[in-house]
């Protein structure tokens, strides 16, 4: 029941803040909670979609809470392990895992070289042990049955990795409620769906491999989802941004540019791998190799935020869906700003304007 309240609350609050980018409330939308990625990977979304209902799925707190406990990447095994009764494969990494392994999700790492690990800890250690090069036995559990598997250990370098959905670091209450920002996502494509229809040509079903809506620019799309965030997100974009070191984006190419993760080989993988079950979404582990998202997806976010603030300050609730309404119809952003009144119209004297909205704090 605690959790439905704080649900209802992060949609109530993303409502209200898309309300005031809009002028409007947004489209009706499915909000599906699950209590594992296994449930989440069997829903069929698109019976939904169908019917003209946009979906977000997301997983409960209670999923989170137990991911909490322990969760970690492995470079030697190419996996992210959680701490159960004894070590599990919370998700294999794609290409990252030694040849002959072929780790599955929910298999559990019983012994090592003949040693039974109970701790995320002592499976560590036990590969640390190892030479590199030196034969490694692995003695797993999986559907009830234990399966022995041999490889050679490999140098490999440390993975910097992250969980789909998972929140290993923060209570419920403190995580900032990201759920607003991925509904700010989905309505804007309901949104979208409804207002540019004609231009769209009828509801596409969702693309795993796309990202964000395909008649909006990238910047836009992250514009509004940033701009369901709470208060305290937002101000945290705008305080990096205030910094000296920050190297900021020149408009012409944020307006202009795909996300940058997106542009990424890595990013493009991940987005087949999400795909890759009859175009559903899996729930998987993200392993991003250290330096692969690139630098600016930071001030990505944090501008694209910026300018969607501004743009509701100073141009009002009917500036950004003026703006999104001309650039599905393929107007150009510099065809597209003269239409909004109580902005400038140029690209540059706009990146000026909100430089120094930022900077005046």
């Amino acid at each position: 029941a605690a959790e439905l309240e704080r649900t209802v609350a992060d949609l109530e609050f993303a409502v209200e803040r898309f309300e005031r980018m809009f002028g409007e409330k947004p489209p009706r939308i499915a909000v599906r909670v699950f209590a594992s990625p296994e449930e989440m990977t069997a829903f069929d979304k698109q019976a939904l979609l169908a019917r003209g209902l946009r979906t977000q799925m997301w997983l409960s707190d209670d999923y989170h809470r137990r991911m909490k406990a322990d969760v970690r990447v492995s470079s030697a095994l190419g996996a992210v392990l959680a701490q159960g009764t004894v070590p599990g494969v919370l998700a294999p990494l794609p290409g990252k895992g030694p040849h002959g392994l072929d780790l599955r999700a929910r298999d559990e790492i019983v012994r090592v070289q003949g040693t039974r690990t109970t701790t995320l800890e002592a499976l560590e250690e036990a590969l640390g042990r190892l030479p590199a090069g030196a034969e490694v036995e692995l003695v797993l559990r999986r559907n009830g049955d234990e399966i022995v598997r041999r490889f050679a250990k490999r140098d490999m370098p440390a993975i910097q990795a992250t969980v789909a959905r998972v929140d290993t670091t923060a209570t419920a209450a403190a995580r900032m409620r990201p759920l607003t920002h991925e509904v700010g996502h989905v309505f804007l494509k309901a949104w979208t769906d409804r207002c540019c229809r004609g231009v769209r040509g009828g509801v596409p079903p969702d693309d795993p491999e796309l990202y964000g809506d395909d008649l909006l620019p990238d910047w836009l799309d992250e514009a509004v989802a940033t701009g369901c965030e709470v208060p305290e997100l937002q101000e945290s974009r705008l305080t990096m941004m205030r910094r000296d070191s920050v190297d900021w984006l020149p408009f012409d190419s944020l307006f202009a540019m795909r996300h940058p993760g997106d542009a990424s080989e890595w990013m493009k993988d991940l987005r087949r791998t999400l795909g890759s079950a009859a175009g559903q979404r899996k729930m998987i582990a993200v392993a991003m190799p250290a330096g692969e998202l690139p630098s600016s997806s930071g001030p990505f976010y944090a501008e694209s935020m910026a300018v969607g603030l501004f743009l509701v300050e100073r141009g009002g609730p009917h500036a950004i869906p003026t703006l999104a309404r001309a650039l599905a119809g393929g107007e150009r952003i510099e065809q597209a700003l003269p239409r909004i009144r109580g902005v400038p119209a140029e690209v540059a004297d706009l990146e000026r304007a909100v430089r120094d909205w930022i900077r005046s704090g």
